[in-house]
């Protein structure tokens, strides 16, 4: 991988045409310490990232079929929207680990991105998650 970047994969998603730029070392090293500090509280960062993005978008409650009805004042509580964090920061996490190697991360997040389909997850609700990271 080295530390140049490189444009050698196309997106994922057949809607977008320019390349994906590969991250270098320091920016992989960078995610991964930054990562350290999330991973202390798994949980509580996954709540209120889906709670964030319950308020930036408040129709996206809606693809959650376990919690779509949940009050937003009881979503941080609800079990349910507890264990979904956790699945997920836990799959980022993973991700984050294997940023060195990318030839088994990709397959991986392909698989994830292809249930996302499955569940009716489109791109534009990627672009309210991404939001939330900041």
């Amino acid at each position: 991988m080295g530390n140049s970047k490189s444009k050698n994969r196309k997106s994922a998603s057949p809607e977008r045409e320019e390349e994906a730029e590969q991250l270098t070392q320091q920016q992989i090293e960078a995610v991964q310490e930054t990562w350290k500090t999330v991973k202390q509280d798994l949980r509580g960062f996954g709540v209120k990232f889906f709670v964030r993005i319950f308020d930036i978008a408040p129709g996206a409650q809606q693809i959650f079929k376990k919690f779509n009805e949940v009050p937003k004042e009881q979503l941080a509580d609800n079990p349910e929207v507890q264990k979904h964090a956790m699945n997920v920061m836990e799959a980022i996490g993973s991700a984050v680990d294997s940023l060195d190697d990318l030839e088994a991360l990709t397959p991986v997040l392909l698989d994830l991105g292809a249930k996302h389909v499955q569940w009716d997850v489109q791109e534009k609700h990627f672009d309210v998650r991404l939001d939330c990271f900041t």
